[in-house]
C-alpha cells in the first residue's frame, strides 16, 4: 500500500518531485493492549503445561491472545480503525499491517506528522515504541516489515524497495539448504 501511495503522487507529479521521508511507527505488544469484554473473559482459557506435572492446568485471559483465529480478526478491525481515522482524520499518509504503521511525508511537515501519529496512539490509549531500534526519526530510507524503502532519489521519480540485510540473509539460507537436501516441502516453497 505504502509503495502506490508513493506511486501515485509520483505520476501526479509534474516535474521533479519533492522529497518524502518515512518511518514505520510499532504498537509495543500489541495484543495484550486490548481486553476481553466480561462475558468472553469468562468463557476463555488456554491449556498450558504446568512445570513437574503430568495434567495441563486452564489458565483465564485478561487480553487478546496472539496468534488466535478470534484475536487476530479483533486485532485486525481495531488496527483498520486505527488507519482509518489517521488518513480520513488526520489526513496521514499511512500504511498499516497488523502492529505496524508506515508513514511518509514531506520534510517541512516531519514534525507535523510524528505529532499527529503519536497524539492519535495516545488519544486512544496505545502503548508505541518511543525509543529505541523500533523508534527510528524519519530518514530517506526506512524499514517497513522486512524491507527498505529508499526515498532519496524521489525527487527523479525514483524509489527503490529492497529486503534488509537479515532477511536477504534467510533467505540465502533457506535456498542453499534445499539445494543441500535436494527437495523442498511445501511450508518452504511457500516461504
Amino acid at each position: 500500500m505504502q509503495c502506490s501511495m508513493i506511486d501515485h503522487s509520483l505520476e501526479l507529479a509534474a516535474g521533479p518531485h519533492c522529497p518524502i521521508l518515512g518511518r514505520t511507527y510499532d504498537l509495543k505488544s500489541a495484543y495484550k493492549q486490548f481486553g476481553l469484554c466480561e462475558e468472553d473473559r469468562n468463557l476463555a482459557r488456554i491449556a498450558v503445561n504446568k512445570p513437574g506435572s503430568k495434567v495441563p492446568i486452564l489458565v483465564g485471559l485478561n487480553a487478546l491472545p496472539f496468534g488466535a483465529i478470534g484475536s487476530v480478526a479483533g486485532f485486525l478491525r481495531i488496527s483498520f480503525a486505527i488507519w482509518w481515522i489517521g488518513v480520513f482524520g488526520l489526513g496521514i499518509a499511512w500504511s498499516a499491517y497488523f502492529d505496524d504503521y508506515s508513514t511518509i511525508t514531506r520534510p517541512e511537515l516531519e514534525a507535523s506528522t510524528h505529532w499527529a501519529v503519536t497524539t492519535l496512539f495516545e488519544l486512544v490509549g496505545l502503548l508505541y515504541a518511543k525509543e529505541g531500534p523500533k523508534a527510528p526519526p524519519f530518514n530517506a530510507t526506512f524499514r517497513m516489515l522486512g524491507l527498505v524503502v529508499d526515498l532519496q532519489m524521489i525527487p527523479y521519480k525514483q524509489f527503490f524497495v529492497t529486503h534488509t540485510a537479515e532477511r536477504r540473509d534467510e533467505l540465502k539460507q533457506c535456498l542453499e539448504d534445499i539445494v543441500q537436501k535436494g527437495e523442498i516441502t511445501s511450508k518452504e516453497a511457500e516461504r
